[in-house]
């Protein structure tokens, strides 16, 4: 049985400019490279914020989807437009939890 990787702000960071697909339909898979991590956690509380950067020519709203990575596995990830700049659209992920 595979080892289940912990969904906290190192494993994230250890994956910036990797690829991370998105399946907003059965027939489209999108992809967003994460670009950016944030870590503001205090003692006892992880907090931390992620930035993905789209493709210009996708627009994914505000949703819970399905996300693929190579090395971290499959997983649910609530995601959030933020902007757009001349690389694509950027989306936001926060997580906000008890140690």
């Amino acid at each position: 049985m595979a080892e289940q990787l912990i969904l906290n702000f190192e494993t994230f960071a250890a994956q910036i400019n990797t690829t991370f697909l998105v399946k907003p339909a059965a027939d489209l898979t999108v992809e967003l490279r994460l670009i950016e991590s944030n870590d503001k956690s205090v003692s006892g509380q992880e907090m931390f914020s992620l930035i993905f950067r789209g493709p210009e020519e996708t627009f994914l709203p505000q949703h819970i989807y399905q996300i693929e990575h190579d090395r971290i596995g499959s997983f649910d990830l609530f995601i959030v437009p933020v902007g757009r700049d001349e690389g694509g659209y950027r989306y936001e992920a926060i997580f906000n939890r008890v140690r």
